[in-house]
């Protein structure tokens, strides 16, 4: 069953009424309040843009404990140099580098299984990383 957390109270409202059969909270992606090792998958969808590098270390961290051994992890962030701030909506937003992502992505204990990079006119450029945890005790190879 998938489960959604948010920090922003109106964020999860508006999810709640659009999909009404999935369980919505208000939380800290720092501190979820769920058990080890609970979900197949983390979907972290631009979830950690308003994180610097290293506060989202501590998200992919979090992503980690609650993954399952061989879980997954589909991450969605803004393509730039690392760590680069900029405006975005109501407060400042970071930049990722393939390199800088994936580095912490493996850092917390999964592996990269691919990226994907896009970019346009429209849009600001754009990057996502599939991972799968690594059981315990697997080295990074």
């Amino acid at each position: 069953m998938a489960h959604g957390v948010d920090a922003v109270p109106q964020f999860v409202e508006s999810a709640r009424e659009r999909f009404p059969l999935t369980s919505f909270e208000v939380g800290d992606l720092l501190e979820l309040p769920f058990v080890d090792a609970r979900f197949g998958g983390v979907l972290a969808w631009y979830s950690v843009i308003h994180m610097n590098p290293e506060e989202s270390a501590s998200a992919l961290a979090e992503f980690a404990r609650v993954t399952t051994d061989d879980g997954h992890l589909l991450m969605g962030a803004f393509l730039g140099p690392d760590g680069h701030p900029f405006d975005h909506a109501v407060t400042t937003a970071y930049c990722r580098s393939e390199q800088g992502l994936t580095t912490q992505i493996e850092a917390a204990g999964f592996h990269v299984l691919s990226t994907h990079t896009r970019t346009s006119r429209e849009h600001r450029p754009h990057l996502a990383v599939i991972a799968r945890k690594r059981p315990p005790g697997q080295k990074v190879t």
